[in-house]
């Protein structure tokens, strides 16, 4: 695990619903939400919004600059004054069509056919994960403990620059262009991860041959992300002219220290400096 799967996850609930609006006593679902996201380790937000496009799209918005998840609980069926998926949908840079359609299979195990009603539906915004459900108690703690917070952490992590693979990579390719190693740093330096170090290793003047296997640097890269927290990802040339590139290294984690190590052992298994 990582250090920082330990951090809190913050969580916005934003409670559509003109009755919630005019009296906050009649609601049923942050408490709810408190409860289950409090047992996670989670922090919880409440605000309270009419069924108001506009009003809507400026608490989803404001909610997605301090918080990791944002849940838009409320307006989200047929009915004339359900507009939050209205209002939601076109902040989205990314619609995760998935939740929706995972959100209404488990639904009709409890509502049956009138699960079709409800539009729920997720997407990206800026940083944040915003999910849109139906305001029912019992619909806010399906999605939450069935489907948002068991999929948060990995889910944040990728929206965030993260690797969509656990654990360290080792790529062997024939050769490495400069646009690879572009490509490459830009992959790591926008990493979630508090520290991110690229190293690169060129060619000396006979130029650059793998020897061997890679067998031992697996172990090595899987030794590291134990002993040190970090997670690694190497990129080896097959070969390599003189000056050429010859290893790509990307090592992640918490404390800049042990991404420093991780990357003088990575090179002194290789022979290189």
């Amino acid at each position: 695990m990582w250090p920082r799967d330990f951090a809190p996850v913050r969580i916005s609930l934003i409670v559509v619903s003109d009755r919630v609006f005019l009296d906050p006593s009649s609601d049923k679902v942050a408490n709810l939400v408190r409860s289950v996201a409090c047992h996670a380790g989670y922090r919880v937000e409440v605000r309270y919004v009419p069924n108001e496009k506009t009003l809507i799209q400026l608490a989803v918005l404001e909610s997605s600059l301090r918080a990791d998840l944002v849940v838009v609980a409320g307006g989200t069926g047929p009915g004339p004054r359900d507009l939050s998926v209205e209002a939601v949908r076109p902040l989205f840079e990314k619609e995760l069509e998935g939740f929706g359609e995972r959100f209404r299979l488990l639904s009709s195990e409890e509502v049956g056919a009138r699960a079709l009603l409800s539009r729920a539906t997720a997407g990206v915004v800026g940083r944040s994960l915003v999910f849109v459900v139906p305001g029912r108690p019992e619909a806010v703690r399906l999605a939450l403990e069935q489907l948002i917070l068991p999929a948060a952490r990995d889910a944040l992590e990728v929206v965030r620059g993260g690797s969509h693979w656990r654990g360290p990579e080792l790529t062997v390719r024939e050769h490495i262009s400069v646009r690879d190693a572009e490509i490459f740093a830009k992959r790591h330096l926008t990493s979630p991860a508090s520290y991110s170090l690229v190293a690169v290793y060129r060619a000396g003047s006979v130029g650059w041959t793998l020897s061997g296997n890679t067998h031992a640097l697996q172990g090595l890269l899987a030794s590291l992300e134990r002993a040190h927290s970090v997670r690694a990802t190497v990129v080896i040339a097959r070969q390599a002219p003189p000056g050429g590139l010859a290893v790509l290294v990307a090592i992640e984690g918490e404390r800049g220290e042990s991404c420093l190590r991780a990357v003088e052992e990575v090179f002194k298994a290789l022979g290189v400096g």
